[in-house]
């Protein structure tokens, strides 16, 4: 009798979860639509400025005290004086001059001039494109998996068991759909643990909820 009370106290505690997680998603919907629309207003509005006889130049100079034992410059495998630096930021081509002179006998100077090579208005537009592009693809891979886990939610909100068919199915393509924005997200940021790691704990749920189903099919089997 206890087990059978407990049982129901944790189907209890499912369906509420449920309830919850269906209210979010669906919240989460809403603004992952906004967010949407926004964006692409944001695309028509800047396809729609003319850009293209703007031209953009940027420089700047940093000034950095530090200790001179510190950083000994005989020793150190960074060499910085009378130096130039070349780097590739987004496609845009950026030149540091660094050069390093004492201050007195015990600090000196690291000082950086820096150079971003000429950016004209249509380079700019190009690039907040693709970036504006990502976010939509992020947003319609967001909106498809909060649908299907809004899915998961509603059928969690209304079980008598968790090990069903039914919820396993929706739980595999609620998965499934997280795909496309560790796909994304690869692209944007690189390998991220903070993307693979919840994957391989959701795919490890979806095999245990499997086997759950299974054990469940062959008790009912048994009565």
């Amino acid at each position: 009798m206890g087990k059978s009370s407990e049982k129901n106290k944790n189907i209890r505690n499912i369906n509420r979860i449920g309830k919850i997680m269906k209210i979010i998603l669906r919240i989460c919907q809403v603004f992952t639509v906004i967010a949407f629309v926004a964006v692409a207003g944001l695309m028509i509005l800047l396809a729609a400025v003319p850009l293209d006889s703007i031209k953009i130049r940027s420089s700047f100079h940093l000034d950095v005290d530090y200790k001179t034992s510190d950083f000994d410059s005989n020793n150190s495998d960074l060499q910085l004086n009378n130096k130039k630096h070349s780097f590739d930021i987004e496609g845009f081509a950026v030149k540091l001059y660094t050069k390093t002179h004492k201050t007195d006998d015990v600090n000196s100077m690291l000082t950086v001039d820096g150079d971003v090579e000429e950016i004209t208005g249509s380079e700019l537009r190009l690039f907040a494109m693709k970036k504006l592009i990502v976010a939509e693809l992020f947003f319609i891979a967001s909106f498809i998996a909060f649908m299907f886990g809004a899915k998961l939610a509603k059928a969690l909100q209304k079980c008598d068991t968790p090990f069903t068919d039914d919820i396993v199915t929706k739980l595999t393509r609620f998965g499934k759909s997280l795909i496309p924005l560790g796909i994304i997200s690869l692209f944007t940021s690189g390998i991220s643990t903070g993307i693979i790691i919840p994957l391989l704990i959701l795919f490890l749920f979806i095999s245990l909820f499997k086997y759950g189903a299974e054990l469940q099919k062959a008790a009912d089997e048994t009565i």
